[in-house]
């Protein structure tokens, strides 16, 4: 299927390959990916194509432990562990046919909705993977996006503070 529809931003992300892990077990999966995973690219340049606002920003939050005593003033942080972060990631999805766009968004709205994921981004020779919760996300089929087989998927990701840094070689 080769679909050739311009988004606002499809330049954007050229080098960027993102790809989640699929389960067997698709909703009741809480394990770490193995070998045996199968893999959704999101980020194809044919059916899914990254958009603007993925990976932008995120921000950390911590959980502190603080402590007060009547002869200081303020409050001391005795302990500080990183609360889940949340990630954006906004995709256009393409079809040649409003079935295949709907067959599409499904297959990516049934990756994300996994109760334990894996995320893993390329950017060049860098590799980033995070271990993901289910996440939240809206489906935009706005008459635009509807005209041109398209829409665009956002999810709020939900992921472990920890993130694992590597390089391909």
């Amino acid at each position: 299927m080769a679909v050739s529809k311009s988004t606002p931003y499809s330049n954007l992300h050229t080098d960027v390959q993102v790809r989640i892990s699929l389960s067997t077990d698709l909703y009741y999966s809480n394990s770490v990916v193995n070998n045996a995973s199968r893999w959704l690219l999101v980020n194809d340049g044919i059916v899914y194509k990254l958009a603007k606002g993925s990976f932008e920003n995120s921000a950390v939050q911590f959980r502190r432990d603080e402590v007060t005593n009547s002869f200081l003033e303020g409050k001391y942080t005795i302990n500080a562990l990183r609360e889940n972060v949340t990630e954006t990631l906004a995709v256009y999805v393409h079809g040649s046919t409003h079935m295949e766009v709907m067959d599409a968004v499904k297959s990516l709205t049934d990756a994300l909705s996994q109760i334990g994921f894996v995320i893993e981004v390329s950017i060049g020779n860098l590799i980033k993977s995070w271990n993901c919760y289910a996440s939240d996300y809206t489906v935009n089929i706005s008459h635009e996006l509807l005209h041109a087989k398209m829409a665009l998927v956002t999810a709020q990701v939900t992921r472990d503070p920890v993130e694992t840094i590597t390089e391909e070689i």
